[in-house]
């Protein structure tokens, strides 16, 4: 199906680059917030969508045989949850 697709045509350099667009809007958010800890939310949020989304991958692949469409939108939903439960955590 479309995950197939999905895992067959992307590359390190793809990963490599959404991580570097979470990190950025993370370290932009956090120059825009009064508070002096922002920055380490925001290095802690983008370790834990890494950790999370990696982890639920392996998991998933090893139970399932492979990842489907479902899988990765449920990655980008439970990483979105990883980064907002750090950020807040924080406070």
């Amino acid at each position: 199906g479309l995950g197939h697709q999905v895992w067959q045509n992307a590359q390190r350099r793809d990963w490599a680059i959404a991580t570097a667009q979470l990190g950025l809007v993370l370290v932009l958010a956090a120059a825009l917030s009064s508070d002096g800890a922002a920055l380490l939310r925001a290095v802690g949020a983008t370790a834990a969508v890494g950790m999370v989304t990696h982890l639920l991958a392996q998991g998933w692949t090893r139970l399932l045989g492979g990842l489907t469409g479902d899988t990765y939108g449920a990655l980008c939903e439970l990483g979105e949850v990883a980064a907002l439960a750090v950020w807040s955590a924080w406070r």
